[in-house]
C-alpha cells in the first residue's frame, strides 16, 4: 500500500512537473519570437538606413545643371518630391520641417517632379505657405538620391553642388530635427 501510495504521489508530480514545464516551454517560445521578431525588424531598419547613407554619400557633391540650379537659390533647404513618394506617409515630416525652418528664419524650396503641377500643388497643400518656392520640372530624375522613391531635403552650395543630402524616416522626426540643428551649427 506504501508503495502505491508513493507512485501515486510520484505519477502526479511528474504530471504536475509536465505540465509546468509546458507552459514554461511555450511562453519562452512566445518570447523568442517576439525577440526574433524584433531583431529582424531591426536588422531590415539598419539595411535601410545603410541603404540611404551609401545613396547620400554618392549624391552629396552632384552637380546640378545650370538650367536647374538657375532657378534655385544656394543656401536655402530644398526639399525634392516626386510622383512615386507616398506622401500621407511623410506628411507630418513637412509640417513640422516647416515649422522649423519658419522658426530659424530659414527658407525652404520645393523642386518636385510631377507630371502635373496641379499635382505637386496638392501634395504639398499641408504646407500652407505663401512664401513656399515650388519650382516643378516632370521627369526630372538626375541625382542619386532619387532612386531612394524618399523624401530628401538638401542644400546647394555656390558652385550648384548638393550639401548635406537627407533622407526622410517614416516614423521618426528626430534625425532631422538633428539634422537641421547640425546644420545650422555648421552654417553659422
Amino acid at each position: 500500500m506504501k508503495g502505491t501510495i508513493f507512485f501515486a504521489v510520484l505519477i502526479i508530480l511528474t504530471i504536475i512537473t509536465i505540465c509546468f514545464s509546458y507552459r514554461q516551454r511555450s511562453e519562452l517560445e512566445d518570447k523568442l519570437w517576439t525577440i526574433n521578431s524584433n531583431l529582424l525588424e531591426t536588422r531590415f531598419e539598419l539595411d535601410d538606413m545603410r541603404a540611404k547613407a551609401i545613396v547620400c554619400y554618392s549624391t552629396n557633391g552632384v552637380t546640378l545643371p545650370d538650367s536647374i540650379a538657375s532657378l534655385l537659390s544656394d543656401s536655402v533647404y530644398i526639399l525634392r518630391l516626386h510622383n512615386n513618394i507616398c506622401m500621407s506617409c511623410y506628411a507630418e515630416h513637412l509640417i513640422r520641417l516647416k515649422e522649423k525652418l519658419n522658426m530659424t528664419k530659414q527658407q525652404l524650396y520645393v523642386l518636385g517632379s510631377y507630371i502635373y503641377d496641379d499635382a505637386l500643388r496638392d501634395e504639398i497643400s499641408i504646407l500652407t505657405d505663401s512664401n513656399l518656392r515650388v519650382i516643378n520640372i516632370p521627369a526630372l530624375e538626375i541625382m542619386p538620391a532619387d532612386s531612394m522613391e524618399i523624401p530628401y531635403i538638401f542644400l546647394l552650395n555656390p558652385r550648384n553642388k548638393l550639401e548635406y543630402v537627407h533622407f526622410f524616416e517614416k516614423h521618426d522626426f528626430t534625425i532631422t530635427e538633428e539634422y537641421l540643428k547640425s546644420n545650422l551649427r555648421i552654417r553659422n
